[in-house]
C-alpha cells in the first residue's frame, strides 16, 4: 500500500505513488488536505477517499498525473455528502474502469481526461454526481 494514514490539514505533494493497491488511502474524516503535483499510477485505487464512520471535507486534488489505475479516484461516502472537495487541473486518463467515482456531487472541472472531447459518463465518470464540465481540451500536466 502507498500512503495510509486518517489526516487532516496535510499537503502530499511531488511523490510517486506506483503499483500499490492504493496510491493515497484517506480514511474516515479526512479534511483540509492538498493532493498536488503527484505521479499516481499503477494502482488499483489511484486516490481512494474511503469515508467508513465519516466523510471527507474541504480536500483538494490538484496538478496530479493519475492514470493507469484501475479507478482514478474514487470518493467514498457514507451518510452525508462529502463537501468542498476539488479535483482539478489534473490529468486524469487510462484508467481501467473510472476515471473519478463519486456517489455524491464532486466537482472535476478543468481536468484533462485523455481526450479533448472530455470525459464519458458511464465510462470515464461512473455518475451523474461528477462535475466535469468545463474539460481541459489538452493535457498540462505529466
Amino acid at each position: 500500500m502507498g500512503f495510509e494514514h486518517p489526516c487532516d490539514n496535510n499537503q502530499v505533494t511531488s511523490n510517486v505513488l506506483d503499483h500499490n493497491k492504493q496510491g493515497l488511502y484517506l480514511m474516515d474524516e479526512s479534511e483540509h488536505n492538498q493532493i498536488e503535483s503527484n505521479s499516481i499510477c499503477k494502482n488499483e485505487f489511484g486516490i481512494y477517499f474511503d469515508a467508513s464512520s465519516g466523510n471527507p471535507d474541504n480536500n483538494v486534488i490538484r496538478g496530479n498525473t493519475i492514470c493507469k489505475n484501475r479507478v482514478g479516484v474514487r470518493m467514498k461516502m457514507v451518510e452525508d455528502p462529502p463537501q468542498n472537495n476539488l479535483i482539478t487541473f489534473n490529468s486524469i486518463c487510462d484508467n481501467n474502469d473510472w476515471a473519478v467515482t463519486a456517489g455524491t456531487y464532486t466537482n472535476a472541472r478543468f481536468n484533462w481526461w485523455g481526450d479533448e472531447n472530455g470525459p464519458t459518463v458511464g465510462e470515464d465518470i461512473s455518475e451523474e454526481y461528477v462535475q466535469f464540465e468545463p474539460w481541459l481540451e489538452w493535457k498540462t500536466v505529466g
